[in-house]
């Protein structure tokens, strides 16, 4: 899994959970000449936000760490 975080045109940053397969393809729909008309949709803190595609500045990732993995790094 990732963390994967998009930077919308107007500075707000909004970080969600994908697969490497769903930031993939995400990333491939962002590089398209054309974009698509229907939003991208995400459910964010129990809520359902859809996002048109021309405010995607940027999106950036990385790889999300588990808690019980940091947990036996720190007992170490």
């Amino acid at each position: 899994m990732l963390s994967v975080k998009l930077h919308l045109c107007n500075g707000d940053v909004i970080t969600t959970t994908l697969t490497p397969a769903q930031k993939n393809r995400l990333s491939r729909t962002l590089n398209q000449a054309v974009l698509p008309l229907t939003p991208f949709t995400l459910h964010a803190a129990g809520a359902e936000v859809e996002i048109p595609w021309r405010t995607i500045g940027y999106i950036s990732s990385e790889p999300l760490v588990r808690s019980e993995v940091q947990a036996q790094e720190a007992a170490d």
